[in-house]
């Protein structure tokens, strides 16, 4: 519980998200192994007000086509896509969920995603279909039919455009990625790769999982970047007896790609002190890693790390000298089956999700690190039960809420709160906005400040008298007790008492803020009873923020094909532009190039400098359109259709004739070196297809019943190109293409 003005005006923090209330599906290697029920959610993305679910169900909210992964759109769940006759586009267990360059990115078991055959381990959706993460012959990536795909990272290489993001992968692919086909791997790639949004590519030019028959066996769980490093953490499906069994894959089970090498993290070394951490069998290792500032953070279900008795179930490791401790003192007692399985950050707070039936301070499977208090907290009155139906698999940490996911019923007392909840802390507590209901005297001295004071963030000061000339911030405080003392403290400054409606004003009259430069704004807040004391610290940054104004865009047919993009910033500094789809129109410099119908999507981008913070970006989206032809002049220009043929050219006179929309084609079966397609057709249009392999033309033919065309085409073994080609009163439409493979 949250504490309000009092304890007994406390609130349930815990909420259901919607009604899940799923059904069991095919669960995979983590349930044959003992380490995920059926029906659970293995993980939970959110962005913004949107939530997605990914895990072991079917029929999520009672949506015949909710299998394996859902969306909550902020007011009802819905599927992603179908399998045409009444299912779900996803037919096996789903482990991983991401945003990676505008698309949602999964990850598991399955295989044919949405229809798609090259979809196997791994498919991304975006703009209401399924497409594959293909190979460079865009086949499966999938080396053998054994192969899945167990957790990914999106990396941003710290820029602002996601142009040059990469998505690091993990799972159990012992041969490899498929570079061109089953059996010809690419180099390094076992059980660990990186997706750079066209192509497939070894994390480095050695790889640890590739050692020894059983360094393959460890399956990666958790990635995570710290500094330069992309860390790995690993998990082996089975159990061990004795140390001399431990020591076969401890090796494999943290690794760091950084520097140009890929190897053991220093030091790391798992204990067997009776080898509780067997877990009945059901697998060993890290399942869980987190950046904790300049440090890792690592869970599992081992015994010590080290030597460090404190580093149970939960250690801490310092790159900058190699050494291991525990996470403040954190305890599990959660037997034989207890486990961290996932961690979330949010500033310098720390939430850890498992199954563990208890812990330092006694929370059930849920636990958070309260860096503004420097003790352990539950979230709640331990909603998320015991073990194992409570197991919380996964959780999310946001700047207003923590989402936790897993294998529970009714969280706090909840009926609906069913595999995935939501925990909201109370909007009028402490600085930062947490405030949990413990028996404590309540702090509710401050009820707001402005602007977002957070403990560990940093926060920006951008009042300039020219930019060259020292900045400052003011922090306006709203005390609800007036009988507190509020404190602050700035670097290069003194102490302060804060009243109430004062206002703390950085740099208070001295010169010490330059562009550029950061500063430590630190407030202490005592409790009404002056029993107890908070420190909450801000680092606030000498920039100044910006806007940018990039007007709409209006819809434009493909015949202007050229046209040019203006935006501005406040700061003056000039705004870069980018196509987020480059198959309907790119950008060059300030230039947009239309090349499709479609949907075209720029983003305008200000990075920022020395003095200047960087932008938010600002999107635009509009229709192209296909451009009307023109019949009311004679026209000598014979059409060359697939397959051979021509056709006239329309009427010389006559009313003016607008080209038909491109059909949406789907997935294209091919059954005996037939290809056939099934689409929507468009009222008095008529089809073409026709198939090029190399300098191979084939010509097909297709047929209009009612609403619906059924086009079909005798292929040899290959790769061929598909085209359907719409037709309307004599007027060819932009063709649509496809690829499939015989």
């Amino acid at each position: 519980m949250l504490a309000a003005a009092s304890a007994s005006a406390a609130t349930n923090p815990w909420s259901a998200i919607g009604t899940p209330s799923p059904s069991g599906g095919t669960c995979g290697a983590k349930a044959t192994a003992g380490i995920q029920e059926n029906g659970a959610v293995n993980d939970v993305l959110v962005d913004g007000s949107t939530v997605y679910v990914a895990g072991c169900f079917v029929n999520w909210a009672g949506i015949p086509e909710a299998d394996y992964v859902a969306k909550w759109d902020g007011s009802s769940w819905s599927a992603l896509g179908s399998d045409g006759a009444g299912n779900g586009a996803i037919n096996k267990v789903v482990y991983d969920v991401a945003l990676f360059k505008g698309a949602v990115v999964i990850a598991g078991e399955f295989t044919n995603a949405g229809g798609v055959p090259e979809a196997d381990m791994f498919a991304a959706w975006s703009g209401g279909t399924w497409t594959a993460l293909p190979n460079s012959s865009g086949g499966s990536p999938q080396s053998s039919p054994s192969d899945y795909a167990s957790v990914m990272l999106v990396d941003d290489l710290g820029t602002v455009s996601t142009s040059d993001d990469l998505l690091y992968v993990g799972g159990k692919f012992n041969s490899g990625i498929a570079a061109t086909g089953p059996g010809f791997p690419l180099a390094n790639t076992v059980n660990a790769a990186v997706w750079n949004g066209t192509a497939w590519s070894a994390a480095d030019d050695s790889n640890p999982y590739d050692d020894t028959v059983y360094t393959k066996a460890v399956v990666p769980q958790s990635i995570v970047k710290l500094g330069s490093g992309i860390y790995f953490g690993g998990v082996y499906y089975s159990s061990c007896s004795n140390q001399t069994c431990m020591d076969r894959y401890k090796g494999a089970m943290l690794t760091v790609v950084s520097g140009g090498t890929w190897g053991t993290v220093p030091n790391w070394t798992l204990t067997c002190s009776g080898c509780s951490y067997t877990w009945s069998g059901t697998g060993i290792g890290v399942y869980a890693l987190a950046s904790v500032g300049s440090t890792l953070l690592v869970g599992g279900n081992f015994d010590s790390v080290n030597g460090q008795s404190g580093a149970s179930y939960l250690a801490q490791y310092d790159p900058a000298g190699s050494t291991w401790t525990g996470f403040h003192s954190w305890t599990q007692s959660g037997g034989s089956r207890a486990v961290v399985s996932d961690l979330a950050v949010r500033g310098s707070d720390v939430f850890v999700f498992g199954t563990y039936p208890s812990s330092s301070p006694g929370a059930a499977n849920v636990t958070w690190w309260s860096s503004g208090e420097s003790q352990w907290r539950t979230l709640g009155s331990a909603p998320i039960g015991s073990d194992p139906v409570g197991a919380a698999y996964s959780g999310e940490a946001t700047s207003t809420s923590v989402y936790v996911a897993g294998q529970f019923d009714d969280a706090a007392g909840i009926a609906a709160a069913d595999r995935v909840a939501k925990f909201v802390p109370s909007a009028t507590a402490t600085l930062d906005g947490w405030e949990p209901d413990d028996g404590s005297p309540t702090y509710n001295v401050v009820g707001s400040l402005a602007p977002t004071f957070a403990s560990g963030t940093t926060a920006y000061a951008d009042t300039f008298s020219s930019a060259s000339t020292p900045c400052s911030r003011y922090y306006t405080l709203t005390p609800t007790d007036l009988g507190a003392s509020v404190y602050h403290t700035y670097s290069g400054g003194g102490a302060a008492v804060i009243a109430g409606g004062d206002r703390i004003s950085l740099p208070s009259g001295s010169s010490i803020l330059n562009a550029g430069t950061t500063i430590t704004l630190t407030a202490t807040v005592r409790s009404s009873d002056g029993s107890s004391t908070r420190v909450y610290t801000v680092n606030v940054l000498c920039k100044r923020t910006q806007e940018i104004t990039f007007a709409a865009l209006a819809d434009r047919s493909i015949s202007s094909r050229t046209f040019a993009l203006e935006a501005t910033a406040t700061s003056s500094l000039a705004v870069t532009f980018a196509s987020t789809t480059p198959g309907v129109c790119t950008v060059a410099g300030a230039s947009a190039t239309l090349t499709t119908a479609g949907t075209c999507t720029v983003v305008a981008s200000q990075s920022g400098n020395g003095t200047w913070v960087a932008a938010s970006d600002i999107t635009r989206t509009f229709q192209v359109t296909a451009a009307p032809v023109s019949t009311a002049a004679p026209v000598s220009t014979v059409v060359q259709q697939t397959g051979g043929g021509s056709q006239s050219p329309p009427p010389a006179s006559g009313p003016r004739v607008t080209a038909p929309s491109t059909p949406r084609i789907g997935a294209v079966p091919v059954t005996r070196r037939k290809a056939v397609a099934s689409f929507a057709a468009a009222a008095g249009t008529t089809y073409t297809v026709g198939a090029t392999r190399g300098k191979t033309v084939r010509a097909g033919s297709c047929v209009v019943t009612e609403s619906r065309a059924t086009c079909t085409i005798k292929l040899t073994k290959g790769t061929w190109r598909l085209v359907f080609t719409p037709v309307m009163s004599g007027v060819r439409g932009i063709p649509a293409r496809t690829t499939v493979k015989v």
